[in-house]
């Protein structure tokens, strides 16, 4: 966070670089973490969306289908 304040006027190129070499030196440390605990935790949110998702996410688990389901139907698209 420093180095963005420090560094208001820096391109892109120089953003991606720094958050490389963050990267570079955390994501060992987040690795032996997740190794340590069982790994990363299923979902996104801790305990499941409140009432779940209606539906799921296309090509995720615990929704219907492209074909099942009870909602409404798109057949055509403007």
């Amino acid at each position: 966070m420093k180095w963005i304040e420090a560094n208001p006027e820096a391109h892109a190129e120089e953003f991606e670089a720094k958050q490389k070499e963050i990267e570079a030196a955390f994501n060992p440390v987040i690795t032996r973490i997740y190794q340590q605990t069982g790994g990363a935790p299923e979902g996104g949110m801790p305990g499941g969306m409140p009432g779940g998702f209606p539906g799921g996410f296309p090509g995720g688990a615990g929704g219907a289908g492209p074909t099942g389901g009870a909602g409404p139907r798109v057949d055509e698209v403007d």
